[in-house]
């Protein structure tokens, strides 16, 4: 009976350190990590299980990538170096090992040979894809993430604001234009 009770009352400490631990891990990286800006091309899914998103792609993800002379095979995991180029996140280098002199990199997935189409490229599968809105925000969330005006100018650009740490990344923000989307869903 003692070690049943023992073991039970391991499970429930478990029960609530896991998710304690994984609250604070990225609590660490929104607190520490470097925000970059990364371009989005986004479509709005709705899941009724964990409510409405954002799904994102990225123009980084596009970015043609030369192979090195040993390449990368698809799926296999890889490191990028981020920069800003223009205000946006860009690719600096793509490494096999984590970098030891910075700490804005991401534990990325290779996407090669065939999807790319183009042996000598490689693309980059971000760790992250989707952002959490408020219930009821999403179809004005894409509405607005599509807007053109012709008549004042070319579509709003919109960007994830991504804190960055030891290859670890957390979405903080959606931001269309120069606003946060939640500026923009209270209307101000």
């Amino acid at each position: 009976m003692r070690n049943a009770l023992i073991l039970f009352g391991a499970m429930v400490l478990a029960q609530w350190l896991l998710p304690l631990w994984t609250i604070r891990e990225r609590e660490s990286i929104l607190r520490d990590g470097t925000p970059f800006l990364f371009r989005t091309a986004p479509v709005d899914p709705h899941d009724p299980f964990r409510g409405e998103f954002v799904n994102l792609r990225f123009a980084l993800e596009d970015s043609a990538i030369t192979q090195p002379e040993v390449p990368f095979a698809n799926d296999e995991e890889l490191f990028i170096v981020l920069g800003k180029h223009d205000g946006a996140a860009s690719i600096d280098r793509v490494l096999r090992t984590p970098p030891t002199d910075t700490k804005n990199y991401l534990r990325c997935k290779a996407i090669a040979w065939p999807y790319t189409m183009d042996s000598l490229n490689l693309s980059v599968g971000m760790p992250f894809d989707r952002f959490y809105l408020e219930e009821g925000t999403g179809r004005r969330t894409e509405d607005l993430m599509q807007q053109r005006n012709v008549e004042v100018g070319p579509e709003l650009p919109s960007y994830a604001v991504v804190r960055v740490l030891n290859g670890e990344a957390v979405i903080e923000d959606l931001r269309v234009g120069d606003r946060s989307i939640k500026e923009w869903m209270r209307g101000e």
